[in-house]
């Protein structure tokens, strides 16, 4: 640092301001700073000002400066090239106060010139009044450009400070509008990451339904073909079974029963002629009467057991021509079933060898004979009957008698060796 309280001994007059030091800055290049001290404390000196110009009156720096501050430093200055430093009080409103002395220092590296205007005012002081009066006209001359030169630069300075309100105003939106698109922003990331979730699990989901369709279509490949080899299977029987059937048709139509079912109409045909054959036969038998109410099979074995004995077959021969020839009528079964004497007779009203007396006979009673036709022996069960006989006389009247028959049964009869 360039300390000046060295060159106070040159200053001549009144001066307000002294600069205390001038130094180019180590840590900042091209940077030239300025530190000053009061040396009278007035009550209007509110404000200081600091002016840098070159040799020829270009000015570089001019800064007001609030009255506590007590240094300063310009930036962008050549450190080979010479400055003049000029540090001024103004009042509060920032114009120059009048009767003071403005201290200046060329400066140019280690050269430092210390001037003082403080003579140049004496020396006018001593010269003629004139002159004078013209220097204080210059001087308020000077002093009204600067002035409207002020007036412009405090316009300038307003205009600036509303463009730099308007500024600020315009990046205090811009930072709104800025936060709420952070916000907006932030919110859209969320639903980004809430969709992208989403979208993770939705994947998550289709690829498990892609491998459930897929064992689906492979159990379905599967079952088709399990139902294609039953098909098979079943084809194969069917086949089995048509060829069966075919066989079966084959043996049907090979196994033609019209003609058996013709022989079974022939037989039975055969058999209703025998049938009527028999049963014409029972009814032109004598006999028949008497067995009526037994079933045609008893009938039919008792006709054919009669006619396989000699003597009932001449017997009833001889009944069957005897009845041809007189009118005989049999009326049976009636109401008064009362007990009657009778005697165990044959077809012909005649008592039958080796049958006793009947003597009590009821109708109904069941009695066994036993009967000796030649060298046979026959056991016969026997059944009474009562019986109504009319026979008409010679003169032309009717008598009719109850009588007891003893009818044989000729499913009973036993052959006795």
């Amino acid at each position: 640092m360039k300390v000046l309280d060295k060159y106070s001994k040159q200053f001549v007059g009144k001066s307000d301001v002294r600069i205390r030091a001038i130094e180019w800055s180590r840590r900042r290049r091209n940077t030239l700073r300025v530190v000053w001290f009061v040396v009278n404390r007035i009550e209007d000196m509110a404000l200081f000002n600091v002016i840098i110009r070159t040799d020829d009156n270009q000015i570089l720096v001019n800064e007001t400066l609030d009255y506590n501050v007590r240094e300063y430093a310009a930036n962008g200055l050549n450190d080979r090239q010479e400055y003049i430093v000029c540090v001024n009080t103004m009042d509060s409103l920032g114009r120059q106060r009048p009767h003071t002395y403005s201290q200046c220092i060329q400066f140019n590296g280690n050269n430092i010139n210390i001037e003082n205007y403080a003579p140049q005012i004496e020396h006018l002081s001593k010269g003629d009044s004139n002159e004078v009066k013209t220097s204080l006209t210059q001087l308020q001359n000077r002093k009204r450009l600067l002035t409207q030169k002020l007036v412009k630069i405090q316009a300038k300075s307003r205009n600036l400070k509303q463009k730099l309100d308007n500024q600020r105003m315009k990046t205090s939106l811009l930072n709104d509008s800025n936060h709420e698109l952070e916000q907006h922003l932030s919110s859209l990331k969320a639903e980004s990451n809430e969709l992208s979730e989403k979208t993770a699990t939705l994947e998550q989901q289709l690829t498990g339904s892609r491998d459930c369709v897929q064992r689906l279509r492979q159990q379905l490949v599967e079952k088709r073909n399990q139902q294609l080899i039953v098909v098979d299977q079943f084809n194969g029987e069917i086949d089995e079974m048509s060829k069966g059937f075919m066989r079966l048709s084959i043996i049907n139509n090979r196994r033609d029963i019209e003609h058996r079912k013709k022989a079974m109409d022939g037989q039975l045909k055969h058999f209703r002629q025998r049938r009527d054959e028999l049963l014409e036969e029972i009814r032109n038998h004598h006999n028949s009467r008497v067995y009526h109410d037994w079933p045609i099979e008893h009938q039919l074995l008792s006709l054919r057991d009669r006619q396989a004995v000699p003597e009932l077959k001449e017997h009833d021969k001889r009944v069957n021509n005897s009845h041809n020839n007189e009118e005989f009528q049999p009326v049976t079964d009636t109401p008064n079933e009362e007990p009657m004497n009778g005697t165990a007779v044959a077809a012909d009203d005649q008592p039958i060898a080796g049958i006793p007396n009947a003597g009590t006979l009821n109708p109904g009673q069941r009695m066994s004979v036993r009967i000796s036709l030649g060298d046979n022996v026959v056991n016969v069960v026997a059944n009474v009957r009562q019986e109504m006989t009319s026979r008409r006389l010679e003169d032309g009247s009717v008598v009719t008698a109850n009588t007891g028959r003893v009818l044989l049964s000729p499913v009973s009869f036993t052959e006795i060796d």
